[in-house]
């Protein structure tokens, strides 16, 4: 069986990959550790507040909390916008690919020309990430194929799911973005 799907890069793919790479645990499991960390910072102010009723502390663990709340707002919201700004900015181009049973066999146009075309067996990727809509396949640590899922032809989500998952030597993950 042949899964083909045609990949462009557009806006919406491009953010959730980057959300996708910022993360090294599932998101969810990143929320609650940030979580945790948030409500012992501030048990440890209202402690020290009424254990030493000195207010010092208190300015020093708001100001580290407003400092991690604010990197991480950013990491998630400003950033991928602004990569993105800069990648819209190269030629555009669209990556046609053949899923078959042991390899990928990809075929990459910039502006209608035939720029790349190649073959990779599923274990020479790093790892394979599932979100709501797409599969990253990851090429490298930080470079990946993105695959929609409403795009595919010739077989279904599932499909392809099930081939990526048989590979037991290459990291399989769904992220809740």
């Amino acid at each position: 069986m042949a899964i083909k799907t045609v990949s462009k890069i557009d806006k919406a793919a491009m953010v959730t990959y980057i959300r996708c790479g910022m993360f090294f645990i599932n998101p969810l499991i990143s929320t609650i550790i940030y979580a945790a960390v948030t409500l012992g910072l501030f048990v440890m102010v209202l402690i020290g507040d009424i254990a030493e009723k000195s207010f010092s502390d208190t300015a020093v663990y708001s100001a580290m909390i407003a400092l991690i709340t604010a990197l991480l707002l950013y990491m998630y919201f400003v950033l991928p916008k602004a990569r993105w700004k800069r990648i819209a900015q190269t030629p555009k181009g669209e990556t046609h690919m053949t899923f078959l049973e042991k390899s990928v066999h990809f075929v990459t146009f910039i502006g209608g020309e035939k720029r790349r075309e190649g073959t990779a067996a599923y274990t020479d990727f790093v790892r394979f990430k599932e979100s709501k809509r797409y599969f990253f396949i990851y090429v490298q640590r930080n470079q990946a194929l993105i695959v929609r899922k409403d795009k595919l032809s010739g077989g279904t989500p599932d499909d392809l799911r099930a081939i990526l998952k048989s590979f037991k030597s290459v990291k399989y993950s769904y992220i809740a973005l």
